[in-house]
């Protein structure tokens, strides 16, 4: 008996090492904007957590709808990433798969599980969990790419950008650019309050006062006082979670129910994510 759990450990501990030194070659993962399991494009934010988690053990990370030229040129340069639902009477269960350009298995995770009965916590959840399958492979990037190089295809598609032309708005559509109601819920009476102001959107962290202001990418943060942003949010392609970036950090940033700015940074040398709520103000 000994014998066979002495064996199973160095079994393992093999696997790992072996998947460990597959992916190190790799530099790249893309992350699909949606999962077969789920109904729409990043519910329950799951996408955007993957990218978030890959990128806290190392790699760096790409949406599939936002790849660099590199990756557009040859996706063999990355591993593609997916999540499954594995079936689970009384739990959500969830594995990370990577795979190459050939659509081979190089990797699965450990089956994250949740008991939680709401589903974005439940998801969310079974994911991290999953995700110490990737902790423990202590990925590195070692700078030894061994690709295939990108298939070749006869027929040239020459892509044409048409600069964007925009309609007259109609009555219902007549408002300040620099307010976002469907990300900001807010009433009718204090967008026209905030329209007035500047086109600012406030908050409140602790006793500090902060706004937002519209940008082409998102949004610009400020501190009150400050004539330069701090920090900014660029949207992803639903308008619905934000990467946050300042100078010092970067993260993920949502408006939750009542329209308060919620920032998730991680902090890569204590391994744990800060979160922040900055209050919406009338």
């Amino acid at each position: 008996m000994k014998k066979l759990l002495i064996f199973t450990f160095v079994f393992i501990g093999f696997l790992s090492s072996t998947f460990g030194q597959d992916l190190n070659s790799y530099k790249y993962v893309i992350v699909p904007s949606s999962f077969e399991f789920l109904r729409e494009p990043n519910q329950y934010q799951l996408n955007e957590l993957t990218k978030f988690l890959f990128e806290k053990y190392g790699f760096e990370v790409y949406m599939d709808e936002e790849l660099p030229a590199e990756l557009i040129e040859n996706r063999c340069k990355a591993l593609i990433a997916n999540v499954k639902k594995e079936s689970g009477l009384f739990s959500t269960k969830l594995v990370v798969v990577l795979k190459d350009c050939k659509n081979n298995q190089l990797f699965i995770s450990k089956e994250g599980s949740s008991r939680e009965k709401d589903y974005k916590t439940a998801y969310q959840e079974a994911l991290r969990d999953a995700f110490e399958s990737i902790s423990a492979l202590n990925y590195k990037y070692d700078g030894q790419v061994s690709v295939a190089p990108a298939p070749k295809s006869e027929n040239v598609v020459q892509l044409v950008i048409i600069p964007e032309t925009k309609a007259e708005p109609t009555a219902q559509e007549n408002m300040p650019a620099e307010v976002e109601v469907s990300i900001l819920p807010v009433s009718k009476d204090q967008t026209v309050k905030n329209s007035k102001n500047e086109n600012k959107v406030n908050f409140l962290y602790e006793t500090k006062a902060f706004y937002l202001k519209r940008s082409d990418n998102g949004y610009i943060f400020f501190q009150k006082g400050m004539t330069e942003p701090f920090a900014e949010l660029i949207a992803s392609k639903n308008n619905q979670t934000y990467f946050y970036t300042s100078i010092t950090s970067q993260g993920i940033a949502t408006f939750d129910k009542v329209g308060n700015l919620v920032v998730e940074i991680f902090i890569r040398e204590k391994g744990l994510i800060d979160t922040k709520v900055y209050k919406l103000q009338d």
